[in-house]
């Protein structure tokens, strides 16, 4: 999830409001940045469609694609993450990406619940992305930025949790060619 940043001035209003300004809570904290300022990224499989597939084994990797100053180096340059309207042009991206990647910048391979964990990552955006499927339905690459927007607990969290898309993999019966 990006978050677009305004350029918006605020001032202390404690003691007299006036509708219209923008108003800062001076005591609320509404980011935990970690001490050593770093996040990590967590992938939890949802169970497949097929019920006999494992969750288990399923490597992935992640890419940095930006940091706070500027794009990596493999990113298109004509891209503009911030340009970025809709879930389906992310997903483009994400796709378009994916296939760009010449080596991982991290990597992680999900337990037998389907969860992996990526740590130490710094700030910036990231794209994950399967490098091996095991025994698993297909999994749509996607970005991810640390820290996130949390909506439901309104602040920004270094350590983000994602449940990735996935689709099955049609596979021929016995009998049928």
């Amino acid at each position: 999830v990006l978050v677009p940043c305004l350029n918006l001035q605020a001032k202390d209003i404690t003691d007299n409001p006036e509708v219209g300004d923008v108003t800062i809570l001076p005591e609320e904290d509404l980011t935990k940045v970690p001490d050593n300022g770093l996040g990590s990224i967590s992938v939890e499989l949802t169970d497949p469609y097929d019920k006999y597939l494992s969750k288990e084994n399923v490597k992935f990797g992640v890419v940095q694609i930006a940091d706070i100053v500027k794009y990596k180096p493999f990113a298109d340059k004509d891209l503009d993450l911030n340009e970025i309207k809709t879930a389906d042009e992310i997903d483009k991206v994400a796709k378009d990406m994916a296939k760009k990647v010449e080596t991982p910048d991290y990597e992680m391979t999900t337990d037998e619940e389907g969860k992996a964990t990526c740590k130490d990552l710094p700030v910036g955006v990231y794209l994950v992305y399967v490098e091996d499927l095991a025994d698993f339905e297909t999994i749509t690459p996607f970005i991810v930025g640390i820290p996130t927007w949390d909506d439901e607990d309104e602040l920004f969290q270094y350590d983000v949790t994602v449940y990735p898309k996935h689709t099955a993999i049609l596979r021929p019966y016995a009998g049928y060619a």
